[in-house]
């Protein structure tokens, strides 16, 4: 999966960059960190943005399975799926109470 940002600033100049994730992702907070890095490393913060748009490229459809390589230091697995149920939590609660109650 590649994460692309597009930022505009006052003038009307536009920049955009890419960054390819290490594995496909349905995670909304691995997009932003992508996104984030790209910002940082891009943008100067000094100069105001009238528009930025990330945009997720790649995708694969919800069902295909990929290899992962697993971490003998690390528990990414378990921290993903952790983060995966935390996000449809969050989403099944703005269904039901709408998009501005977290």
């Amino acid at each position: 999966m590649t994460v692309q940002l597009s930022i505009k600033d006052t003038c009307l100049k536009t920049i955009g960059h890419r960054r390819t994730l290490d594995r496909p992702t349905s995670l909304e907070k691995e997009i932003y960190d992508a996104a984030l890095s790209i910002y940082r490393e891009f943008w100067n913060e000094q100069v105001p943005v009238r528009m930025l748009t990330v945009t997720a490229m790649n995708l694969l459809p919800a069902e295909a399975e990929y290899e992962e390589q697993v971490s003998f230091f690390g528990s990414s697995c378990e921290d993903r799926e952790k983060q995966r149920r935390l996000e449809q939590a969050m989403d099944k609660m703005r269904a039901k109470y709408g998009k501005g109650t977290l």
